[in-house]
């Protein structure tokens, strides 16, 4: 009898973890796919590869990717679809990692997305960047998705992340007008290309989260526009955040680098952005994926966190947030041949790693 009431509460358990996962990913919404859901209830282990460990020919380049998901990775973004990057670009096209993707033939392009969906894991292209200064001016948010969109539909890739940055205070574009709105823009003409198979992501810095008119709007970076929040009320189809918890604020300030300050409450230069505030003004945990850099003198200039250290905080937050929250965490980024040539997948297995001992 006892055995049969254990079996019955962990079938309850399941179930309700099902009930959660649909009600975070909004069943309803045109983003959702049943396909998806096995996706949405694991540990998103996200990672950017900008160079490669060799660009000596394509199957090297290619290697680079499948060794990431050998490393553990099951989410794969490949960095950066632009709307320019002079000398190399006058127009929309792919740089870096994206461009070395595009060369591909469509043979090698179809073997690497077999073997990367064999382990589970999907690529995805990165568009736009903190290099990305003209977009605003180049493109309107709807432009840039299709564009973005189509290259990705083309490329034979698994999905699309904007990275979309250089927004003013209270998530307004230089020129004044509405960043919710070019970002929704922008998202709804991807996801109308895509289709709801695919899966879109957004990379937001923590600051471009708030609350949606709050009483004291001078309290929050997007003061009573809700940022991100907004954008996501408006597109429920967004299937997770690559919230990037880095590179705000002064480095002596120590903004999202102790447990506190990174779950529960972040500190006085970005009040209301740590995990836990962000998710109260809407955003589902399932969606939120912790970014951090991987290396303290390359990658960032300030939030760093050691692999041990975060690791340390992600088993206290299985602990206190809810237990159907996968705990994912980002990564910028794979180590390539132009600063550690030749370290680069076992410096990556050994960050995810660590970082997830014990998880």
């Amino acid at each position: 009898e006892d055995e049969g009431g254990e079996d019955e509460d962990e079938d309850e358990d399941e179930g309700g973890e099902d009930n959660k996962i649909e009600e975070a990913y909004n069943i309803k919404s045109p983003g959702f796919n049943e396909k998806k859901k096995d996706f949405y209830k694991k540990q998103k282990k996200v990672i950017y590869i900008d160079t490669t460990d060799s660009w000596s020919s394509n199957e090297a380049v290619a290697k680079t990717i499948t060794n990431a998901v050998d490393a553990g990775y099951n989410v794969i973004i490949l960095a950066f679809l632009m709307s320019s990057n002079p000398p190399n670009l006058n127009e929309f096209g792919a740089v870096d990692m994206c461009k070395g993707w595009e060369d591909f033939d469509d043979s090698l392009k179809k073997r690497t997305m077999e073997y990367v969906h064999q382990k589970g894991a999907i690529v995805l292209a990165a568009a736009g960047g903190g290099a990305d200064y003209n977009l605003f001016s180049k493109y309107s948010g709807d432009d840039f998705g299709k564009n973005a969109a189509n290259w990705v539909k083309k490329n034979m890739l698994d999905g699309l992340d904007f990275d979309i940055e250089h927004f003013d205070y209270g998530l307004k574009l230089p020129d004044g007008r509405d960043g919710i709105d070019y970002v929704s823009d922008a998202h709804k003409a991807a996801r109308l290309i895509l289709g709801s198979d695919a899966y879109i992501s957004h990379a937001p810095q923590a600051p471009y989260f708030g609350p949606i008119n709050p009483t004291n709007s001078n309290l929050w970076w997007t003061q009573d526009t809700g940022g991100y929040n907004k954008v996501y009320e408006e597109n429920p189809d967004i299937d997770f955040f690559n919230i990037q918890f880095y590179n705000q604020g002064k480095e002596e300030d120590g903004l999202y680098t102790t447990y506190d300050n990174l779950f529960i409450e972040s500190n006085s230069d970005f009040p209301g952005t740590s995990v836990k505030e962000i998710a109260s003004y809407g955003i589902p945990y399932e969606k939120i994926v912790v970014g951090k850099y991987m290396r303290s003198t390359i990658d960032g200039t300030s939030g760093y966190v050691s692999a041990p250290a975060l690791n340390v905080m992600l088993k206290r937050a299985k602990n206190d947030f809810p237990k159907y929250f996968p705990i994912s965490v980002m990564v910028w980024q794979y180590p390539g041949e132009n600063d550690w040539k030749g370290q680069g997948a076992k410096t990556a297995k050994e960050w995810i790693d660590q970082v997830y001992k014990g998880l």
